[in-house]
């Protein structure tokens, strides 16, 4: 990740006075990806890419690690500190997107539209005029392709 845009994330999106907000901006930032995107992972490699992570300290019950901005400076987080982070982020992409009765009407809808798709692609195959030089594979590719653009339009 480029030096100025990690200076960017670390002084605009994390606000280290606001860790669960930090993690609401960093799931906003990860929806982006589509839910079938491994999405802890992105989390969790966006937060290594902006700040670098030292290694786990445990100090008595709870542990933490430091963390090094693209300016030099670090700070501590406890790990009370890092779930803030993680339980923001998991508000912003599960409680507001992933469950939400949007997202979930929209699967649903999606998931019906995309049987209808794919038996018009098998009542196809039953009909030989659409065998014609490369017409079924054509067609084939082309449906394949509208149901994947719907899913990526959709968030998944």
């Amino acid at each position: 990740m480029d030096r100025g845009l990690k200076l960017h994330m670390a002084e605009v999106e994390f606000d280290m006075s606001d860790l669960w907000g930090s993690g609401l901006r960093m799931g906003f930032f990860v929806k982006a990806f589509g839910a079938r995107a491994p999405l802890g992972w992105i989390a969790d490699q966006l937060f290594r890419d902006v700040f670098h992570v030292g290694s786990f300290s445990l100090q008595g019950a709870s542990g933490g690690v430091t963390i090094r901005v693209a300016d030099g400076g670090s700070t501590y987080l406890s790990m009370s500190n890092i779930e803030a982070i993680r339980e923001g982020t998991d508000t912003s992409v599960v409680d507001w997107w992933l469950t939400s009765d949007d997202f979930m009407g929209s699967v649903e809808d999606y998931h019906h539209w995309r049987e209808i798709m794919e038996e018009a692609l098998l009542d196809g195959q039953m009909e030989p005029a659409v065998y014609e030089e490369d017409g079924f594979a054509a067609w084939q590719r082309r449906l394949e392709e509208a149901i994947e653009a719907e899913a990526v339009r959709i968030g998944l």
